[in-house]
């Protein structure tokens, strides 16, 4: 049996609720909840009982639990300043995104703190395999990637820096903002637009010359007439696509793979099969001449939804992080990283497309 991970957690919103606490439970070998703390005490301590929690009216008696790593699930208004006070502990901490404040991104590096951020789209099963394949080199440097009004702001980022390689460093970056005055519009959920919508551009270049391109507009998640979404990713020898347009951020609906086989001089368009039941994500196959590569979800068999599956995949990660003092798997410094991407694109955008450089 593996050692349990302690958590202690911070906060008990509907995020925890639903999306960690039923991770939690399927995992009691793996994962251990010594308490709970809480902004309002009495509500707090309600849903603790309801959960079986022990409450700690203060961050102090929370420590004296002795975690081996503290959650912090609260607004993102004060997140930042929550992990401030935690950071007192010298303890590992996990935070949700995004993370605005580069404050307390420099006092965890002087602390050296490790710091995990919940960012868990790069994580989707399907953002897995594409890692996957990267990593297998069929595809050659990767050189450009892009995000087509698919995923919002850092977590587009997020993904797209995740293909580069979250290691490359950013050199300038540009922005632009246009839009329109579109019909006003009811989509197919019942879900209402009208007024202005704007459209975000923005080009990132690194300092090894790979770029990446952020295109985003609200509407294409809404108006029944913006109905194109996709994430590219062009390497020397290939490139991936996928893209969705009956349905809304269905990332399944269509996928192409094409590489060069430099061995045999010919063009490979592997065959993509995924393997679902109802929103259960169970394998992903991919196949050709020469490559083939097999996903199969470790979670199948607890019907995770994707959105479970990464945030399941990143604590398993966080966990082996902690337990053999490895790298966590998206630090607090990407993740400031990619929310201050989006922060600059707007930037350039508002200074009339002026390039921001970064220097080294």
């Amino acid at each position: 049996m593996t050692k349990k991970l302690r958590i202690a957690l911070i906060g008990m919103g509907k995020r925890l609720q639903n999306d960690y606490m039923p991770i939690f439970n399927a995992f009691p070998d793996d994962f251990e909840i010594v308490g709970l703390t809480t902004k309002n005490y009495e509500s707090g301590k309600q849903k603790a009982e309801k959960s079986n929690l022990k409450h700690c009216p203060s961050l102090k008696e929370l420590n004296d639990q002795n975690p081996d790593i503290f959650l912090i699930c609260v607004p993102a208004s004060v997140s930042c300043e929550v992990a401030k006070n935690v950071m007192q502990f010298k303890c590992p901490i996990m935070m949700e995104t995004p993370v605005y404040d580069g404050s307390v991104v420099q006092e965890c590096n002087r602390l050296n703190i490790k710091f995990g951020v919940v960012e868990q789209w790069p994580f989707l099963p399907l953002e897995q395999v594409k890692k996957m394949i990267i990593d297998s080199g069929i595809l050659g440097d990767i050189f450009m990637v892009e995000n087509d009004n698919r995923s919002y702001d850092y977590h587009g980022i997020a993904q797209l820096r995740s293909y580069l390689g979250i290691e490359s460093i950013p050199k300038s970056v540009v922005g632009h903002h246009f839009g329109c005055t579109p019909p006003d519009f009811e989509n197919e959920t019942g879900r209402k637009g009208t007024g202005y919508e704007g459209w975000d551009h923005g080009i990132v270049r690194f300092a090894n010359g790979s770029s990446l391109v952020h295109r985003f507009c609200y509407n294409f998640k809404m108006a029944p007439f913006r109905f194109m979404q996709s994430l590219r990713i062009h390497g020397r020898k290939g490139m991936i696509v996928n893209w969705c347009t009956e349905k809304r951020c269905n990332d399944y609906e269509m996928m192409k793979i094409a590489f060069y086989n430099e061995k045999t001089g010919h063009t490979e368009n592997p065959s993509i099969t995924f393997v679902k039941q109802g929103e259960v994500t169970k394998a992903i196959d991919i196949k050709s001449e020469t490559y083939s590569l097999c996903w199969e979800n470790p979670y199948a068999d607890l019907e995770f939804t994707d959105q479970e599956t990464a945030i399941a995949t990143y604590m398993h990660k966080m966990k082996k992080s902690i337990q053999e003092d490895l790298p966590v798997p998206y630090s607090i410094d990407n993740a400031f990283i990619d929310t201050l991407l989006i922060h600059l694109i707007k930037q350039s955008a508002a200074n009339g497309s002026n390039p921001i450089n970064l220097g080294r």
